[in-house]
């Protein structure tokens, strides 16, 4: 059983090269046999065939490294899934909507910590979303609040009855730049806890 364990193993590490077309680009990449079973799985549950997921990957890549971006994104996606399914159903049900909204958005718990990002966020901060997953939130981003509200009192109104949305402005400062955006902080009740959903609104 345990050679047998290890020759999977062995074959799933060895380099495989493929060449895949999509909106009229040719790819011609060498992964380890692990990342084309993870990108087949991915797709599928996407719908998506590989060669499309591929191209779209590829677009977000800038230039970088294609291979290495794959890699990156195979690990994030099961990084991902990993902390979805510490999640119970109906808390699944809000980091779907978030990673299916058009708007960039996040989502931390009660505790604090990022718990679904969607693409378009990444966009914007320009920060692999893997890099943000599990962290605290205010280790990334400061805000300002209303008068009289800090992120602190928000956070404990959070499991109060009717706490309400919160307009405030977020700022990530980075090496080199600042970020700002007006965002809407919005409290969701869910089993055995809270989240705030953020939304970018400009």
């Amino acid at each position: 059983m345990a050679d047998g364990g290890v020759a999977a193993w062995s074959s799933r590490g060895r380099m495989q090269q493929r060449i895949l077309q999509a909106g009229g680009r040719r790819y011609s990449l060498r992964l380890e046999g692990c990342y084309w079973e993870t990108l087949a799985a991915i797709a599928a549950r996407r719908g998506l065939r590989l060669n499309r997921l591929v191209a779209e990957i590829a677009a977000r890549a800038d230039g970088a490294n294609l291979a290495s971006h794959l890699r990156v994104f195979c690990l994030e996606e099961t990084r991902r899934a990993a902390l979805m399914r510490e999640l119970p159903a109906e808390r699944t049900s809000v980091v779907t909507l978030i990673e299916g909204a058009p708007a960039p958005a996040l989502a931390a718990d009660a505790a604090g910590r990022i718990v679904a990002i969607n693409a378009p966020f990444v966009d914007w901060i320009g920060v692999p979303s893997e890099t943000l997953l599990g962290t605290p939130l205010l280790r990334s981003f400061r805000f300002h609040c209303r008068a009289g509200l800090n992120l602190d009192a928000f956070w404990k109104e959070l499991g109060c009855a009717g706490a309400m949305a919160e307009s405030a402005r977020m700022i990530h400062i980075a090496p080199g730049r600042v970020l700002a955006a007006s965002v809407r902080l919005v409290p969701v009740k869910v089993t055995r806890g809270q989240l705030c959903l953020i939304w970018i609104l400009k």
